[in-house]
């Protein structure tokens, strides 16, 4: 009698729980452990069909892409990308934050969509992006951060994402937007960020931000591009930005809300206040030091003449090379500007 051999299937991968990498975050490790020159990104979550996106539930694979990060010298941005809810990254993976430590090429990180639902709380990703801020620390050679939807729900959380912030010293450029932030997050953000003399544009849209955050940022002199649309500022508020443009020769654009709603401020009542800050008709030395610097407020550019000629009387100076010195300008256009802030 002949006995019948039964045939022996392989088994599944996903029932062994082994979890393959699609091709392309192969690619991606590949490309980091070669120290490629032409791959210059890293992108953990999001799609997978993008260039430089790497997605793993295996921690051993986020061990190897540490591994590979930390001798890698032509990265420059890292992104976590939780838009489609697939970043598995967690903090126990300990070889990928010890990569980022010895990693001396990073210059820009983005946190996106860290929750997706603003609603919700997310506190195993939000730990995730605070440990990873605290892992950049160690070499301190960030010039851009920038954060999309990661409300800091807890006092810790604010307290640690605050002490990353103060140590970023090179930081060039601060994007924190739709994340619920208050005037509690962002007044100690703004003493954190005080000595950082690098630091140029700051992207605040899209907040519950108010009268006494508009009055720290206006302390800011440095900027030269500020974005603070859709907070909830008042006209007080935006008076104080208003001011602080005389002391300020560096803000090229500022960008409000288009329109007037209830509780926010009103720019048709505020319109004096930011003539007067670009020309200031009280005395010839008032004239003198006023900002020349404002060239923009998009959601102002088809509205109050008056304003608008400022404006563009900057922007047409700055054009022509003829802002070398405050000294120069105002020996060439007092007619042209007096004319300007009389309109």
């Amino acid at each position: 009698m002949i006995s019948q051999t039964k045939q022996i299937l392989p088994p599944n991968l996903h029932q062994l729980n082994i979890i393959i990498m699609d091709d392309n975050s192969e690619d991606t490790l590949l490309e980091i452990e070669q120290n490629s020159d032409i791959f210059p990104c890293l992108q953990i979550g999001g799609s997978s069909y993008d260039e430089g996106a790497f997605n793993s539930e295996d921690s051993d694979d986020y061990d190897k892409l540490g591994t590979a990060i930390g001798n890698n010298t032509n990265l420059k941005k890292l992104s976590i990308d939780n838009f489609n809810n697939n970043v598995t990254l967690s903090t126990t993976n300990e070889g990928f934050y010890e990569g980022i430590r010895h990693n001396s090429s990073i210059t820009e990180l983005n946190l996106l969509y860290i929750v997706c639902d603003r609603h919700r709380q997310n506190s195993t990703l939000t730990n995730v992006a605070l440990e990873l801020l605290g892992a950049c620390q160690e070499k301190n050679i960030l010039t851009k951060l920038q954060i999309n939807t990661m409300p800091l729900v807890y006092t810790g959380d604010v307290f640690r994402f605050i002490g990353g912030l103060r140590g970023f010293k090179k930081l060039r450029e601060f994007t924190f937007v739709h994340s619920r932030l208050t005037d509690d997050h962002l007044l100690p953000m703004v003493e954190a960020i005080r000595g950082h003399a690098s630091l140029e544009r700051i992207n605040l849209m899209n907040n519950n931000i108010g009268n006494a955050g508009c009055e720290a940022l206006a302390t800011l002199r440095n900027l030269t591009y500020l974005d603070i649309a859709d907070n909830r500022i008042s006209n007080e508020g935006m008076i104080s930005i208003a001011n602080s443009l005389s002391q300020n020769n560096c803000l090229g654009e500022l960008n409000i809300n288009d329109d007037y709603t209830e509780g926010t401020f009103d720019l048709r009542v505020v319109e004096d206040d930011f003539c007067r800050a670009l020309c200031n008709t009280s005395s010839i030395n008032d004239i003198y030091s006023s900002n020349h610097t404002l060239e923009s407020i998009p959601s102002y550019q088809k509205k109050g003449a008056k304003l608008v000629s400022l404006l563009k009387l900057n922007k047409s100076t700055k054009t022509r090379g003829m802002l070398q010195s405050r000294r120069y300008y105002f020996i060439i256009h007092p007619i042209l500007i007096w004319n300007c802030c009389l309109i």
